[in-house]
């Protein structure tokens, strides 16, 4: 399996939209957790496009909790997830993760919400 990961982010009115190419994983997740980090610093809300993700483990799973707890405590700025890959979504189901995270079927979706808010 290609362990790379890459990362392409999008501008939006109040919001940076970053994208996930790879597997999020233990050798991934840092680099994540430092992408998300930069933008939260912008003082933005984040939607993470999960679409190009063919596997997601425990410390990605664990990665995506962290910045969804980062951004909840900082409570001025919101992070949702859109468009996650069948992979990403069979574990959000597996553990029933959608009572703690915010899921849209894709990022026009999310921004919406997030300008909503």
């Amino acid at each position: 399996m290609n362990k790379e990961v890459k990362f392409s982010r999008v501008e939006r009115p109040g919001t940076i939209v970053l994208r996930v190419y790879g597997p999020l994983d233990a050798s991934t997740s840092p680099r994540f957790l430092d992408e998300c980090g930069d933008i939260q610093s912008l003082g933005k809300n984040l939607v993470i496009n999960l679409a190009e993700v063919p596997f997601i483990a425990s410390s990605g799973i664990g990665a995506i909790m962290a910045v969804a707890d980062a951004y909840h405590e900082g409570q001025l700025n919101s992070v949702r997830l859109a468009a996650v890959s069948p992979a990403v979504s069979m574990v959000v189901d597996l553990l029933s993760l959608h009572e703690f995270l915010e899921i849209d079927d894709n990022e026009d979706d999310a921004c919406s919400k997030l300008k909503a808010a």
